[in-house]
């Protein structure tokens, strides 16, 4: 992820809180619509419109952005570019090896729903940490744990008891004796107290923290209250909120950087274009993976299998790189 820079041209240093602006924001990084796709999910039903949108011009778009910046920006390869090429070669041998060896890759859907799981976990707390940084405020240190790994630890565990619903079950442990509703009750005391502590100490520096700690806490803690009293239904719908959710705010995230520093840039290097025409390439980016995607799986089995592959080894990449560039930026 990209370090966040203010945007916005304004004196007030309240607006300066928002990584974009107030509307762009609560829009496309808090993402406080999301109950509007529980509605959308619940009248179309599983395998419905919003899936294949989901899936092939979200999702799939957003794993391989990273791929692109990677490539082209040397600010996001900066003191890390052996480990991003070692990391790239081990994935694509070990997805070759099991492809030609079995010719198939559920074992290696499994680590991705799980790398997957704590990929989102530590984007939600990475975001979260960003807004309290824009806030000026100090944390103390049960705030710091509770956001830095009472989050991730929630979020983790709240995917992870999904996946008895997923087409993976068969791969986890199943413990009917365990009393999960305790733990599950248990679990939702992190996103009680988070919420609980960011409004009783809000202030006007920390509204936007607030608002997306909120937004995000409100899902997944509906998502495990679907697990343990919902329906299939309920948990495919807030399953498909918690991705897209997911999906969006990282590009959102991305462009509020690239577009920060579009009036900055000289020259036509790769990297400048990117910061001009920024909305345009993303668009095209999205429409190319979202055509090929949905022409693949509608072609030979080969080809939909090769786009199968392909798009494994895009989320395992994105998934690595993402965590490394994270944290070397996070160090610097």
């Amino acid at each position: 992820m990209p370090r966040c820079e203010v945007l916005s041209g304004h004196s007030d240093t309240s607006a300066h809180r928002w990584l974009h602006s107030e509307q762009f924001d609560c829009l496309w990084i808090a993402n406080v619509y999301w109950p509007l796709l529980l509605l959308v999910v619940a009248i179309l039903g599983a395998g419905s419109t919003i899936d294949f949108w989901q899936l092939y011009f979200i999702s799939a778009p957003h794993r391989w952005l990273t791929l692109l910046l990677v490539s082209i920006d040397q600010d996001r390869r900066s003191g890390i570019g052996g480990k991003l090429v070692v990391s790239t070669i081990l994935l694509a041998t070990l997805l070759i090896v099991v492809r030609f060896q079995s010719g198939l890759l559920l074992c290696l859907g499994v680590l991705d729903y799980i790398w997957n799981a704590w990929h989102f976990a530590s984007q939600h707390s990475g975001i979260l940490s960003v807004y309290n940084k824009r806030s000026g405020q100090k944390l103390g240190l049960l705030d710091d744990r509770l956001q830095r790994w009472g989050v991730r630890f929630f979020i983790f565990y709240v995917i992870l008891r999904s996946a008895s619903s997923t087409l993976y079950s068969g791969w986890f442990i199943d413990l009917p004796w365990f009393p999960w509703w305790l733990c599950d009750l248990g679990m939702l005391f992190i996103p009680v107290l988070l919420c609980v502590r960011k409004i009783a100490y809000v202030r006007s520096s920390d509204l936007p923290g607030t608002i997306y700690a909120v937004s995000f806490s409100s899902l997944y803690a509906g998502y495990l209250l679907s697990n343990l009293f919902g329906t299939w239904s309920m948990i495919l719908g807030f399953a498909t909120a918690a991705s897209i959710f997911h999906s969006i705010e990282y590009m959102a995230f991305v462009s509020q950087s690239y577009n920060r520093n579009r009036t900055k840039s000289l020259g036509m290097t790769a990297v400048t274009l990117l910061q001009r025409h920024w909305y345009g390439i993303l668009a095209l980016l999205i429409l190319a993976v979202g055509w090929i995607g949905w022409t693949a799986q509608a072609s030979r089995p080969w080809i939909a299998e090769t786009w199968q592959t392909l798009n494994l080894w895009a989320a395992l990449t994105h998934y690595a790189w993402d965590g490394m560039i994270w944290k070397s930026r996070h160090q610097r």
